[in-house]
Formats: structure tokens, C-alpha cells, sequence
């Protein structure tokens, strides 16, 4: 009884996660000039194209974590660790870019560590 309801409560965790990187990314694909601006950069045409390709993966790797929930979100916690390293590189060689690097590292972060939560907690006996 308590292992389904911790089950259930894992589904709803990692459904909820997925739903939000699902809507960060579509808003990152249709509006990808406030969403800079919003972090302080500089909204021009090749950091939208960057944005829009970041917000495509995001919904990219949505779809595929809701058809197999549980084992897809550890795998996108390692895909999501690997943007964080690569976002808190940029942060720190490129001053320009600094600030939505660690907003975006910050967001992937979450996306990760919050898929990978939800697979512990089903399993957690």
C-alpha cells in the first residue's frame, strides 16, 4: 500500500517536472526575445536561433520522458547534468553571457535533480 502510493506520488512528481520542461521549452521556441531579456541578455537574432534550439531540446526531451516516465528522467538527470557543466562553462569564460548561463544552468539543475527525486522516491520502499 505505502510502496503504490509512493508509486503514485513519483508518477505525479515526474509528470509535473515533464509538463514544466515542456512548457519552458515551447516558451523558449515562441519567445525566445523577453525570456533574454529577462535575464539580462542581449536579445539578438543568434542568441534567439540558441534559445530556440535550447527550447526545442527541452521539448524534445519532454515527449520522450512522458512515454517511460521513471527510467527516462535518470537519464535526462545525466543529459540535464551535462547542459549545467556546459551553461556554468560559458558563465565562466564569457562575461556577455554570464548572467543567462547560470539562470539556465539553475533552471536545467532543476529539471534534473527534480527527475532524479522523483525516481528515488519510487523507490523507496
Amino acid at each position: 500500500m505505502i510502496r503504490r502510493a509512493r508509486q503514485r506520488t513519483s508518477t505525479r512528481l515526474g509528470g509535473g517536472i515533464t509538463a514544466a520542461r515542456l512548457s519552458w521549452g515551447t516558451v523558449l521556441m515562441l519567445a525566445p526575445g523577453p525570456m533574454l531579456v529577462g535575464v539580462g541578455s542581449p536579445d539578438l537574432p543568434r542568441s534567439r536561433g540558441v534559445a530556440r534550439i535550447l527550447g526545442a531540446r527541452h521539448v524534445l526531451q519532454g515527449l520522450w520522458e512522458r512515454r517511460s516516465a521513471t527510467g527516462r528522467l535518470r537519464l535526462g538527470f545525466i543529459i540535464d547534468a551535462a547542459h549545467v557543466l556546459s551553461m556554468l562553462a560559458l558563465a565562466l569564460f564569457d562575461r556577455r553571457w554570464r548572467r543567462a548561463a547560470v539562470t539556465d544552468a539553475a533552471i536545467g539543475s532543476a529539471f534534473g535533480l527534480g527527475g532524479l527525486w522523483a525516481t528515488r522516491v519510487s523507490k523507496v520502499s
